[in-house]
C-alpha cells in the first residue's frame, strides 16, 4: 500500500545480461505488425509499376497515386520497426485494461489466416455469399463468439445485404455462385 492508501504496482523486473546492462524485450508482435506493413507497402509499390502509364497532358497516369500511399506506409512501417527495436512498445487504450498484451492468441490467429484463405480460394467457385458467410462466421468465431446460430445468422444477412448492395445498388458485379438465379 502506498502512502495514500493506493495499493502498489509491480514494476517488471528487466533481466540483465551478464555484463550488467540491462537487456531490451523485443515485442515480437509489434515487429512482426511493422515487417507486415511494410510488406504490403512494397507489394503495392510493384502493383502500382505495372499499371499502365498516362495518356493525359498532365502525366499523372494510374499507378501515381497507389505508389504515393505506399511509399507513406513503408515510412509508417519503417518508423514503427525502428520503434519496436529500440525498445519502444505499445500501451493498451483504458479500455483494453483487462486484455494481456504479452499473451499470443495463436489459435484465433490462425483461424482468421484460414478463413482468409477460404475467401480467397472459393469465392469464384462458390461465389460471394457463401464464402463471405463462412469467412465472417469464423472471423467472428476467432473473436469470441459463441452464439452460433445468432452468430450465422447474422453472418448470412450481412454477406447478403452486401451483395446486393454491391450488384444491385453500386452495378459491381460479385461472384454468384452456388446463388446464381436466387439473389
Amino acid at each position: 500500500m502506498t502512502a495514500d492508501g493506493g495499493a502498489r504496482r509491480a514494476t517488471p523486473k528487466t533481466p540483465s545480461a551478464p555484463d550488467g546492462r540491462a537487456r531490451r524485450h523485443v515485442a515480437w508482435g509489434e515487429l512482426v505488425l511493422g515487417v507486415a506493413v511494410l510488406a504490403v507497402g512494397v507489394l503495392v509499390v510493384l502493383d502500382a509499376r505495372s499499371l499502365p502509364a498516362s495518356t493525359s497532358a498532365s502525366g499523372i497516369g494510374a499507378g501515381f497515386f497507389p505508389t504515393i500511399v505506399a511509399v507513406v506506409t513503408m515510412v509508417v512501417a519503417a518508423a514503427l520497426i525502428v520503434h519496436v527495436l529500440l525498445g519502444g512498445r505499445g500501451d493498451p487504450d483504458e479500455g483494453e485494461g483487462d486484455v494481456d498484451v504479452d499473451v499470443a492468441h495463436v489459435r484465433s490467429a490462425l483461424i482468421v489466416l484460414v478463413a482468409i484463405a477460404w475467401y480467397g480460394l472459393t469465392l469464384e467457385r462458390l461465389g460471394y455469399v457463401p464464402t463471405a458467410l463462412v469467412t465472417f462466421w469464423a472471423i467472428a468465431y476467432a473473436f469470441g463468439a459463441r452464439r452460433y446460430v445468432r452468430d450465422f445468422l447474422i453472418s448470412a444477412t450481412l454477406a447478403v445485404v452486401i451483395y446486393v448492395g454491391f450488384t444491385k445498388g453500386l452495378s459491381i458485379r460479385l461472384p454468384p455462385g452456388l446463388l446464381e438465379g436466387v439473389l
